[in-house]
């Protein structure tokens, strides 16, 4: 039997064929048609829209990162890599925690697991040490991604730099603090009085 496929202008048909033998000798063929077209069509969209979603991951000026339940990088796009520094090739597989200072480790684990439990993770902010060894502030948002029998198949969670905005929002502290210590009254004096 072969399977062969045949597109007769927006149609298309799986044709499999059938020897008939007699005396151990093929005397004819048996052809059975099938219209794919239907199929063929969706299986098309469908190539289309994986195309299309492809190219957004590929193209998005948001940095993503997809995990796995222990918190190993699965994925990251091209803005993750150039906001972070590192490479897909050298991440993936790498325990997330790892490119994190200190603190951030311990407010991750904590988060993650209310993550994992909760389905979502809205506005957590972590220090990120770059490849460089430079620290960066991100704000985080992410959904997760459930088996259709409800285990936990990967997370999907964005990123946005604030590095910028916490360091403003530090020089606007500092400033505050030195502005009100001028304006609290400082009085410098010694009094002498005589002795009677």
């Amino acid at each position: 039997m072969a399977i062969f496929f045949y597109y007769l202008g927006q149609m298309c048909l799986k044709i499999h064929n059938y020897p008939i033998k007699k005396n151990g000798k093929i005397v004819t063929l048996r052809y059975l048609a099938v219209n794919i077209t239907e199929h063929e069509n969706k299986l098309h969209a469908l190539t289309g829209k994986e195309y299309h979603y492809r190219q957004f991951f590929l193209n998005s000026p948001i940095p993503y990162q997809s995990l796995n339940n222990e918190g190993v990088i699965l994925d990251v796009n091209p803005a993750w890599e150039k906001n972070t520094g590192y490479y897909h090739e050298e991440i993936v597989g790498k325990y997330f925690k790892s490119i994190l200072d200190d603190d951030s480790q311990e407010k991750f684990k904590k988060n993650f697991s209310l993550y994992k439990e909760k389905g979502e993770i809205n506005n957590v902010d972590l220090k990120l040490r770059k490849k460089n060894g430079d620290t960066i502030y991100v704000h985080y948002f992410g959904k997760v991604e459930y088996a259709d029998d409800g285990t936990f198949l990967r997370s999907h969670a964005v990123f946005t730099d604030i590095t910028a905005q916490k360091k403003a929002e530090e020089t606007l502290k500092n400033r505050r603090k030195d502005s009100e210590s001028l304006m609290q009254p400082k009085i410098n004096f010694s009094l002498s009085l005589p002795m009677i």
